[in-house]
């Protein structure tokens, strides 16, 4: 194709590879954002790839769903239908999503709210990044403490 469509300059592709094949870049490259690019991918291959990565969040998975389970929380889903890296569960009866979270949060946890209408009925939490297991368990004792402090 001749004519571009793109409306913004960073997504002009067909303007990239004209200006390319003069020798040079349309614009200045976010060189750090290619270095960073570079380091997750240089970490990703030599954690084991996509198989090893799965399999890492999938024992946190277990780790959490089973912590939890000792505290009568528990998934939204079956196993079988949850996603490797995000984890939805019930909000326990008479827990608000707001005081979880604010008190979580004070505690250095970050957790996440239901969508809409289930922001009152469930929260999420994710196994991505750099979380040990001794942090998941340190989480499930945090919401062990706040139910306790809690009950009716």
């Amino acid at each position: 194709p001749s004519t571009s469509y793109s409306r913004s300059l960073y997504f002009d592709l067909l303007k990239y590879i004209q200006v390319q094949q003069t020798g040079f870049l349309p614009f200045t490259s976010a060189v750090h954002i290619l270095y960073s690019l570079q380091q997750a991918l240089n970490e990703f291959i030599s954690g084991g790839g996509q198989k090893a990565r799965k399999e890492m969040y999938l024992s946190r998975r277990r780790l959490l769903v089973d912590a939890f389970a000792g505290l009568g929380i528990h998934p939204v889903l079956p196993e079988k239908e949850m996603s490797s890296s995000l984890v939805s569960f019930h909000l326990p009866a008479g827990i608000q999503y707001e005081h979880l979270h604010r008190r979580l949060k004070s505690k250095g946890f970050v957790i996440y709210a239901g969508q809409g209408h289930l922001k009152s009925m469930l929260f999420r939490i994710a196994v991505m990044g750099d979380i040990h297991d001794d942090e998941i368990n340190r989480l499930a004792e945090e919401i062990k403490m706040f139910l306790k402090a809690n009950e009716a």
